[in-house]
């Protein structure tokens, strides 16, 4: 049996109950999501237990973008094309009452399942995520992400999958 359900952000999520830990999630959730999302700077998908809706279990956001290849892509990312069209993960966060319970690699498998979606009708090759911390990086780099760059200096480097190994990933979580 299911234990969430998921649905894009609306004015009956009770988001000033979300508390992941990291206030830049949440803050971003409480301040900014709504906007972004009805502006269609990003859509934002929220998880809630079922049984309790509008308690926000987690979020993710996606959106359009692009890269150009001078970014530090190699050719076999680039696929030799100098903008490469890509689907950013801006943020992924999930409340404390869910952690360390697979809720978010749930989540994830979801974000990345909907861009497979929205590249096999929009196009775009890679999924990007942009790690709030190095903690966040391994996490992402164990689902197959790889980063840009090496200058992790101030922040983790912004990690990339290629849409076609987001498909061999989803295939192989689904044997899990």
């Amino acid at each position: 049996m299911t234990r969430f359900h998921s649905s894009l952000l609306g004015a009956d999520h009770r988001i000033a109950e979300f508390d992941c830990g990291n206030e830049a999630l949440n803050g971003w959730l409480r301040d900014s999501a709504g906007r972004a999302h009805a502006a269609g700077v990003s859509r934002v998908t929220v998880w809630n237990e079922i049984g309790a809706p509008g308690a926000v279990a987690a979020y993710y956001s996606l959106s359009p973008t692009q890269l150009a290849s001078r970014e530090g892509l190699s050719r076999s990312v680039s696929g030799g094309f100098t903008v490469v069209p890509a689907w950013l993960l801006g943020r992924l966060a999930v409340d404390r009452r869910y952690q360390h319970q697979g809720v978010g690699r749930q989540v994830l498998i979801d974000a990345i399942e909907t861009v497979v979606s929205l590249a096999d009708k929009a196009g775009g090759r890679l999924i990007v995520v942009d790690p709030i911390d190095q903690a966040a990086a391994r996490w992402y780099e164990t689902f197959g992400f790889a980063p840009f760059g090496t200058d992790e200096a101030e922040r983790p480097a912004r990690r990339y999958l290629r849409i076609d190994r987001a498909v061999a990933s989803l295939r192989q979580a689904a044997k899990q």
